[in-house]
């Protein structure tokens, strides 16, 4: 009888990390041996899809995928569900989340993008210079992510969004 491997990326699959490959090679000879042997592998991650598809070049096997915080399941390579946020509803959201707290910034996941980040205030070179650094130091662990407030609106109206979070960032609460 076949069984099922769930298993999550970061901080479980990835451990312990390494710079030019995702998966450390202990895991990925796991993985192989278990497809092998007849079994599948679901990967389980709130990453993009386009980030898991890296992760299959590096098994060499046929995996599925839970993304995008469950937002969308595939199975042998076909979208079996997916559940997309209504823009209406996000946009109205937004708006009260900007209101009551001003967040830095938004991050967006949408089936064409990975990552696309809005700022919702002015956002320093220093803070910027931070965040670029950090996401160099990712190494291949990064996802590409697109710094446009106008692509966000673009997408917000009319995308199919996956995926929403805010960075409320490091301030006093005066309130």
């Amino acid at each position: 009888m076949a069984k099922l491997l769930a298993v999550d990326l970061d901080g479980t699959l990835f451990h312990p990390k390494r710079i030019k490959k995702c998966i450390p090679k202990k895991n990925v000879l796991f993985l192989r041996r278990w497809i092998d042997a007849g079994n599948k592998v679901v990967l389980v991650t709130s990453r993009s899809y386009q980030f898991a598809e890296k992760l299959k070049a590096e098994i060499q096997r046929p995996v599925d995928f839970i993304n995008c915080s469950s937002s969308q399941i595939r199975a042998n390579d076909k979208i079996i569900f997916e559940e997309s946020i209504p823009n209406d509803v996000l946009a109205k959201i937004l708006v009260k989340i900007e209101q009551n707290y001003n967040p830095i910034a938004f991050l967006m996941t949408t089936d064409e993008h990975s990552c696309i980040i809005k700022s919702n205030r002015n956002v320093s070179g220093i803070f910027m210079f931070f965040y670029r650094l950090w996401w160099k130091l990712q190494f291949v662990y990064r996802e590409p992510f697109v710094w446009s407030n106008e692509l966000f609106q673009k997408q917000l109206e009319s995308g199919k969004i996956l995926k929403i979070m805010n960075f409320i960032g490091l301030r006093i609460n005066k309130t």
